[in-house]
């Protein structure tokens, strides 16, 4: 009696910490299907808890019979979950919707390799004889940098490389799927590194908000129904969920057939060998022409880090040289690509992206040559871009007045086949005349070129505001009927960037979202977080002295309450530069002359009557100064 009562108390003991502490899985009420989610949460968790939310979705999830998720966690400092330890790696499974803890060990690096690789082997080992599907949860940072960047080891992450290696290693059959709930993964070059570990890829080609998928949808769905439905799902749900967060606008995800990634590599190397042999006739400027009308993604200026990610389908579309190769290529990307879903920012995009050296840059171009998907990409982009000058565009005339009052260069005849954009750089006198200091107020495009060679300035004296205070904005782009524009604020005192779009259509600005961009680890930031009613929003702007070292001063806090009024409004009373700059088709920036302005009317006048007309200007250009205007 005495020993029964024993069995009955540890019995009892178990039952009640069945789910809180590390236990054997259970193999009983699934036949064939595992999703495995490997939560690296890194900052996004520490600070803002997006793991635990994306957690908690599959926690709220009706599971089908036959489907197991387990789910691992680590590389965030703090986790918001308590039932999570961020001093271990754990391992749960989602179970009764709760948290069953199967196992943990010491902490290691989220972004090795063998630490996925002993992941995987433990679910091969306690999930025997089941599919087997995988979502790496973190930030992202394309096929260069990866993704799952570890907090707590230096934000150090998981190469593609690795993530190949790792699921080749472990002892299990090829994936369903491999997801990446990260920025910019979906790429040709992840892609076929990683064709022969899963039949499936879901990406991004464009940043992610920090919402991530929705994981009750995924994980009711998996199981449930056929693996296409499932990924189709995967998208419909994802992009449903930012809509409803107001974050579709420049939202993409893609399904991926690996076992087409192959026929797509052949046709892009065929497409590059037919360029190769005819870039001397065609020049090379016909290509890099199509790149820069080509939707890009994630960080796109020098400040931002650029990210020299392309949409791959745009770019052959754009091309127009050598039709049989593009369409064939077109037809790859349709094929392989079954399933994506697009915002009006990104209407255009094919899916997926490749890497172009948009802005070169030397190291890492020696890094990406090692993962292209074709011999003849590599030959283009060695023999084209491995020892690029810098003297492609000549000025007949850095910067002069001409008969109208307007400020204009010119450009030599051999330059124009090399340039890529002209902007204009807007600087102000910020300083005093004892301290004289420039601040940059941004780039923008408003420049007339009725003839070739002579580009005219259109400059009105308005710039853009943010609940009345003037921000530096440049210019990224235009996609799809918006300008594009980013300035560095600071929010609540971290340092961010606020994405904003102008509508050629309604006229009106619209906040994409705030990020930090891209570190110096290669890490692109996936929050992309609203502005709150009480954020202390600090414009800053890059600075440079007379003897030109560089800094930066920060503006007029600004108190976000429910109304976020973007605007251009007219320039204060002060004095400022205009500068012309032309970029080169290897990214190589080139300065005109500067004209000085000074405003000759109040704010309050040129609010109530705005200036139009070609040459109107709102200022007079009193001189023309043969100082270089270094800014970003």
């Amino acid at each position: 009696m005495k020993r029964l009562t024993v069995i009955l108390i540890i019995i009892l003991v178990i039952g009640l910490t069945a789910c809180n502490n590390e236990q054997k899985p259970s193999s009983e009420g699934y036949e064939n299907n595992l999703l495995m989610v490997y939560f690296c949460g890194s900052d996004l968790e520490s600070k803002n808890g997006r793991a635990s939310a994306n957690i908690e979705e599959l926690l709220n999830a009706y599971i089908p019979d036959n489907t197991k998720i387990i789910i691992q966690t680590g590389g965030a400092r703090k986790w918001k979950n308590d039932d999570i330890n961020g001093n271990f790696i754990e391992r749960f499974e989602i179970a009764d919707n709760g948290l069953c803890n199967v196992y943990h060990q010491p902490l290691n690096n989220m972004g090795e390799e063998e630490t996925l690789t002993e992941f995987l082997n433990y679910c091969a080992k306690n999930y025997p004889d089941t599919n087997k599907s995988l979502i790496l949860w973190n930030h992202g940072g394309g096929a260069l940098k990866g993704c799952c960047f570890d907090e707590n080891y230096n934000f150090d992450s998981l190469l593609i490389t690795e993530i190949a290696k790792a699921l080749k290693d472990a002892d299990i059959p090829k994936l369903d799927f491999i997801g990446f709930d990260a920025c910019l993964m979906g790429t040709v070059e992840v892609a076929y590194i990683l064709k022969d570990c899963a039949k499936y890829m879901v990406a991004s080609e464009e940043l992610e908000p920090g919402c991530g998928w929705d994981y009750k949808a995924v994980a009711e769905s998996y199981g449930k129904n056929t693996l296409k439905e499932t990924l189709i799902g995967i998208v419909d749900s994802y992009y449903e969920k930012c809509e409803k967060l107001g974050k579709a606008l420049n939202a993409t995800l893609s399904v991926i057939d690996l076992s087409e990634i192959e026929n797509l590599a052949n046709t892009f190397s065929k497409l590059f060998n037919t360029i190769q042999d005819n870039i001397d006739s065609v020049g090379l400027y016909s290509v890099t022409r199509p790149v820069s009308e080509t939707s890009s993604f994630g960080g796109r200026t020098a400040y931002e880090s650029n990210s020299n990610l392309i949409d791959l389908y745009g770019f052959a579309d754009n091309l127009k040289l050598f039709p049989d190769k593009t369409d064939l290529l077109k037809t790859a990307i349709n094929d392989c690509v079954i399933y994506k879903k697009n915002g009006a920012l990104k209407q255009t995009c094919g899916g997926l992206s490749f890497y172009y050296p948009y802005n070169l840059n030397s190291s890492e171009l020696k890094e990406m040559a090692m993962l292209v998907v074709s011999e003849e990409y590599k030959t283009f982009l060695k023999d084209n871009y491995a020892d690029v000058g810098k003297e492609f565009i000549k000025f007949e005339d850095y910067g002069s007045i001409n008969e109208s009052g307007a400020f204009e260069i010119t450009l030599s005849k051999q330059s124009l086949k090399f340039v890529r954009e002209v902007k204009y750089s807007l600087l102000e006198f910020a300083g005093t005349e004892f301290e004289p200091i420039i601040a940059s107020l941004g780039t923008d495009v408003d420049i007339y070129n009725e003839t070739p060679k002579v580009y005219t300035s259109n400059f009105k004296g308005r710039w853009v505001t943010l609940n009345g205070e003037t921000l530096q904005c440049s210019y990224l782009g235009e996609e799809n009927g918006y300008d594009i524009y980013s300035s560095p604020v600071k929010v609540n005192g971290e340092p961010k960037y606020l994405r904003f779009t102008f509508s050629y259509a309604t006229r009106n600005f619209k906040l994409l979202g705030v990020w930090a961009g891209i570190s110096d680890s290669g890490m692109a930031d996936k929050s992309f977080d609203d502005l709150k009613k009480g954020d202390i929003v600090t414009p800053v702007y890059y600075t440079f002295d007379a003897n030109y070292e560089r800094s930066t001063i920060d503006g007029n806090n600004i108190i976000i309450s429910e109304n976020i009024d973007f605007q251009t409004s007219p320039l204060k009373e002060k004095y400022y530069q205009y500068v012309f700059v032309v970029e080169d088709i290897f990214g190589h920036l080139y300065y005109s002359r500067s004209a000085v302005l000074e405003m000759k009317y109040t704010y309050d006048e040129l609010l109530a009557n705005p200036l139009t007309g070609k040459y109107d200007f709102a200022a007079d250009i009193i001189a023309v100064s043969d100082n270089v205007a270094l800014v970003p």
